[in-house]
C-alpha cells in the first residue's frame, strides 16, 4: 500500500534545481555550498521535494530501507542522518582552500527513471591535511543532470 501511495506522487519530467552536469561537479558545488550556510538545508542537495516526487517514487521496490519503513519515519530518520553528516563534514571542510584529492565511485545503481552513484573515497585536502569524507552517501542523476542526494554518518 505505501508502495503504490509513494509512486503516486511521481511527477514526470523531474529536473533538479539547480543541477549540475557531472557527480563531480555536484559534489564540489555542495561542498562549498556547505560552506556558505549553517542551514540545514543546502540548495545544492536534494530537497525534501525533490526527493517526495522524484527520487522515493523512483527508488521504492529496489531494496532500500524505505522499502520497509514507513515514509514518515524514513523522512525523519533521513533528516536526523542528514544533519549529522552535515555536521561532520563542515568540520573537515572549514578552510575555504580545500581541495578534491581523490573521488571515486562504485559502480552505478539503477533504478525507474533515475541512477544513484555511491562515492567509493572521496579525500580533501584542506589546510595541509588530507580528510575522508564518508558521510556523502549518494549522488543522483536524472535527465542528464546530478545532484547530492543522500548525506549521513
Amino acid at each position: 500500500l505505501q508502495q503504490t501511495s509513494i509512486r503516486n506522487n511521481k511527477r514526470d519530467n523531474c529536473f533538479f534545481a539547480p543541477k549540475f552536469s557531472s557527480k563531480e561537479e555536484a559534489i564540489l558545488e555542495f561542498l562549498k555550498d556547505l560552506q556558505k550556510t549553517s542551514k540545514e538545508e543546502v540548495l545544492s542537495m536534494t530537497s525534501i521535494d525533490e526527493n517526495l516526487y522524484c527520487i522515493y517514487p523512483n527508488i521504492i521496490g529496489y531494496g532500500t530501507s524505505l522499502d520497509n519503513t514507513l515514509l514518515a519515519d524514513y523522512v525523519k530518520l533521513m533528516k536526523e542522518r542528514t544533519n549529522i553528516g552535515l555536521s561532520s563534514i563542515r568540520k573537515k571542510i572549514k578552510s575555504s582552500a580545500f581541495k578534491i584529492k581523490t573521488l571515486t565511485w562504485e559502480k552505478a545503481r539503477r533504478y525507474e527513471g533515475i541512477s544513484g552513484y555511491k562515492p567509493l573515497s572521496i579525500i580533501i585536502e584542506n589546510q595541509g591535511k588530507e580528510y575522508e569524507i564518508t558521510e556523502i552517501k549518494m549522488v543522483y542523476s536524472m535527465n542528464g543532470t546530478f545532484k547530492v542526494g543522500v548525506i549521513g554518518f
